[in-house]
């Protein structure tokens, strides 16, 4: 029993995706610290000691101060709280919307399936960020606004990806079968493409959150991110590149924080599209052990 046991778990560990073990590891991490940030910092991230400015990393403050003697670990948790409320907006927005053009388009009539694909690509050609830019200008500046307005920006990209494989699900057998069955189209949507659809929106979803950080990082960088003191990693990459040649470290810092992150949420995104679907996996104990 102990053999079969062991060889089960080596069976699950061979499985397991190096991409997607990497992946949860730091975006769990950075997900701890923003949550973490809702109720501790090692310092109030606002808080101004100007006799302690541009400190390197020490047991006191483990990354340092900035210009104004603010502790840098306790902005960058906080500038995590910022991010990724953004990018959850975000990727909400755009996973629902996209999804529903998706699937519509995939069971609307060709005249309509046409126009919807048409309008689809023309918001994929426009710049996801030129127009993230432009709603943020418009309505103004702050993390609620500026997660809704990459959202709708990037909507276009899950719309894409969703109709693709919704139109490829739509034309199989068995959906052929229940509308001749006389199914509904809300029944076909919801039990067979939908859901079927469910992998590709989940690696889409992690993959938009890359993409998502970064625009958050820019458009913060650009002052159009939560407004000040509030921390975010792009608004510290401005407030850092002005004492370049005073302290590099103020803008070493965020970098590392936004380069981790996206190379996690890739890594993720990765792992999950490579991981092997049920059909593909091994034997399970119980088929093992007979």
């Amino acid at each position: 029993m102990r053999s079969i046991e062991q060889s089960w778990l080596t069976t699950r560990l061979t499985q397991l995706n190096p991409s997607l073990v990497v992946g949860l590891l730091i975006s769990g991490l950075i997900t701890l610290l923003a949550v973490v940030s809702f109720i501790w910092t090692p310092f109030p991230p606002n808080a101004i000691h100007q006799h302690q400015a541009f400190q390197g990393p020490s047991l006191q403050h483990l990354l340092g101060t900035d210009e104004y003697g603010r502790d840098l670990l306790s902005r960058i948790m906080t500038g995590a709280r910022t991010t990724l409320e953004a990018c959850l907006i975000s990727v909400t927005v755009s996973a629902t919307t996209g999804t529903a053009i998706g699937i519509a388009s995939a069971l609307a009539r060709p005249t309509l399936r046409e126009t919807l694909g048409l309008l689809v690509d023309l918001l994929y050609g426009f710049p996801a960020l030129l127009a993230a830019l432009i709603i943020v200008a418009i309505a103004g500046s702050s993390t609620v606004i500026l997660g809704l307005a990459i959202g709708t920006a990037t909507t276009a990209i899950f719309a894409r990806v969703t109709r693709a494989r919704a139109l490829l699900i739509a034309s199989s057998p068995y959906v052929t079968a229940a509308q001749w069955m006389g199914v509904s189209r809300w029944r076909i949507a919801t039990t067979h493409i939908l859901r079927n659809l469910a992998r590709t929106v989940i690696v889409q979803g992690f993959l938009s959150l890359s993409l998502t950080t970064l625009a958050v990082a820019a458009l913060s960088f650009l002052g159009l991110g939560a407004p000040p003191p509030n921390a975010s990693w792009g608004s510290m990459l401005e407030e850092g590149q002005s004492f370049l040649q005073v302290d590099l470290w103020l803008v070493v810092v965020p970098t590392l924080a936004i380069v981790v992150t996206v190379f996690g949420f890739n890594l993720l995104s990765d792992g999950l599209r490579d991981r092997k679907r049920p059909e593909e996996r091994s034997p399970r104990m119980n088929e093992i052990v007979e």
